[in-house]
């Protein structure tokens, strides 16, 4: 042990278990805590060979495996225990609105993921992020996948290697936190994220009224089809008046949510409802697989505001679930007229874990559906509640 380590105090690390012991169990780590940020910066700048910065996952995880079996158990702890410092201060939302926008969506578990990516980007990368989330524009890339999954996970083998004991998972990942900063809505990153939106977000392309492919491809008259777009749009609009959320089964399920008002740019927004959407899985397979799409049943709520226009609920139902499946998967972008604007987005394979094991794991590629709602939608939810509600 060094003389430093002895002057002030640090405790020796635990004992190896008896020889007879096939487990190694948790176990607090010897010593009081030390915050070494300089050795991290320099396990993470060793590991990287000053290349800053870059997406090179597996010769970052080897860099830093093999910088860390020249260190003793001490000097292992203070690197775990400042990572997870580290990795707990970037636990924000506004550095998830980043890889939300890098990814084209981002889990909890893809979040923690892209927070040890920022790190192994170096101390200037992280801290600037965190003085001003936008400067990731100049270092994030379209297409790629900031996730670095398990990547000081050399850190905890060679604690365990040297002592016998595993780390606490609780010590070095921050349990129990709460993201920090405002939350945000995917409809507003633009607006709150200039910088980050115009490096990295999706360019909105002419949407094609829905109308139009039910001419098209339904064969119906213009007005016949444009009777139908607005059966659609005012029976999702009605029927969120009184309830938090509808289900069409075979696209998903549409919900009214509360925003309260918040600062953004140096001003403040007003309070507002909104609609969003989360497609269901029977969507996703009709994407997929088109042609072998069947539409249930016309929702209660569609087959209403249809039979007030003198239409079968189940025709028009069958008809724009098809037409919108069928216009995703062609790469369209819809629009609905007083309801909102529909499109498809692409996001990348990237690493995971099974659920059921753990295991790392090969997420493939996917697609999401995304809504954004109409001013006149957002100003049909808010007329719905009653002053004093909200």
């Amino acid at each position: 042990m060094s003389f430093f380590r002895r002057l002030f105090g640090a405790s020796p690390p635990p004992e190896p278990p008896d020889a007879d012991e096939s487990e190694p169990v948790d176990r607090e780590p010897a010593g009081p805590a030390c915050f070494d940020e300089d050795a991290f910066w320099t396990a993470v700048e060793v590991a990287r060979d000053g290349r800053m910065p870059n997406h090179d996952y597996d010769a970052t995880f080897e860099g830093l495996r093999e910088h860390v079996v020249k260190l003793d158990a001490l000097a292992v702890r203070d690197l775990i225990q400042t990572r997870g410092e580290l990795w707990s201060r970037a636990y924000r939302n506004d550095l998830w609105a980043a890889a939300y926008l890098v990814r084209g969506g981002c889990s909890d578990d893809s979040f923690m993921d892209f927070r040890d990516w920022l790190l192994c980007q170096g101390r200037e990368v992280f801290n600037a992020a965190l003085a001003d989330v936008e400067s990731l524009a100049n270092v994030l890339t379209p297409g790629a996948d900031p996730t670095f999954e398990g990547v000081f996970d050399g850190f905890r083998e060679r604690y365990q290697d040297l002592t016998g004991a595993r780390y606490p998972s609780s010590v070095s990942y921050g349990a129990g936190l709460e993201p920090e900063g405002e939350e945000w809505e995917e409809d507003e990153l633009a607006e709150r994220f200039p910088r980050l939106w115009e490096a990295l977000g999706w360019e909105e392309g002419p949407a094609t009224p829905l109308a139009e492919l039910l001419e098209q491809w339904e064969g119906l008259e213009l007005d016949v089809a444009e009777e139908w777009t607005r059966a659609f749009a005012e029976a999702v609009i009605s029927s969120l008046q009184g309830v938090e959320s509808v289900v069409w089964t075979g696209l998903g399920t549409f919900k009214k949510k509360h925003r309260a008002a918040r600062r953004i740019l140096g001003g403040m927004t007003k309070p507002e409802f909104t609609v969003s959407l989360r497609s269901d899985d029977a969507f996703k397979a009709a994407v997929a697989e088109p042609d072998d799409a069947t539409a249930p049943e016309a929702p209660q709520w569609l087959a209403a505001s249809a039979k007030t226009r003198g239409l079968d609920g189940n025709a028009v139902f069958e008809g724009l679930l098809h037409t919108l499946t069928a216009g995703f998967e062609s790469g369209l972008e819809l629009e609905v007229e007083g309801l909102g604007r529909f499109e498809m987005r692409d996001r990348p394979a990237r690493r995971g874990k099974d659920p059921r094991t753990g295991e790392a794991m090969e997420i493939p590629a996917t697609r999401i559906l995304a809504f954004s709602p109409s001013e006149l939608a957002k100003a049909a939810m808010a007329s719905s509640v009653p002053q004093g509600n909200v």
